[in-house]
C-alpha cells in the first residue's frame, strides 16, 4: 500500500496517509506522481464553513488537469459536507484536507484519495488546527509539505 507523509512546518507534526488506490486509482496516481519530490503547498482556510482547507503548489507553467464543482475528477462524487476526519482530496494539483466537520454542501472538484492514519489521527487535528490559528489569529501563511512515504 503507497503512503504519504504530510509534514506541517508550523507545528512541527508530520502524520502519515494511506492512498486508496482501489476506490480511487487514476487519482492516486495523480497526487504519486505530483509528490514524486516532496511538494510545498500554501493553506488556505475558509475560516467559517468548518474544519477543512484547501493547500496550493505553485502553479505549474502549464494548466494542470483540474476538477471543478461543476466537473469533479474521481470515480466517486462527495460533498465538502461529507468529508471525515482525516480525508484527503485531490483535484488534479491541489490538496483537501479535513479535521472535522464542514457545513458546504458543494463538491469540492475531486475525490478523497488517503486516509490519515488512525494512529496520527489526533496529531494530525492538532496540526490542522494550527493551521487555522495561522490563519485567523497570527495572520501568517501556514504550509504544509507533501511527499512519499513508501512504494
Amino acid at each position: 500500500m503507497k503512503k504519504i507523509s504530510i509534514y506541517f512546518p508550523e507545528s512541527n507534526i508530520t502524520v502519515r496517509a494511506s492512498l486508496l488506490e482501489e476506490e480511487e486509482p487514476e487519482l492516486c496516481q495523480l497526487l504519486w506522481e505530483a509528490v514524486k519530490e516532496p511538494l510545498r503547498m500554501a493553506c488556505h482556510h475558509t475560516m467559517s464553513t468548518g474544519d477543512v482547507f484547501v493547500a496550493f503548489p505553485r502553479p505549474p507553467k502549464h494548466p494542470p488537469q483540474t476538477g471543478t464543482q461543476a466537473k469533479p475528477l474521481g470515480r466517486k462524487n462527495v460533498l465538502w459536507s461529507d468529508l471525515q476526519v482525516g480525508q484527503l482530496f485531490w483535484r488534479g494539483w491541489n490538496m483537501g484536507v479535513a479535521y472535522g466537520k464542514c457545513t458546504e454542501p458543494l463538491n469540492p472538484g475531486g475525490s478523497v484519495v488517503a486516509q490519515v492514519d488512525e494512529e496520527d489521527l489526533d496529531a494530525f487535528v492538532e496540526a490542522c488546527q494550527e493551521v487555522w490559528n495561522c490563519c485567523y489569529f497570527k495572520h501568517c501563511l501556514a504550509t504544509i509539505v507533501v511527499k512519499r512515504e513508501a512504494d
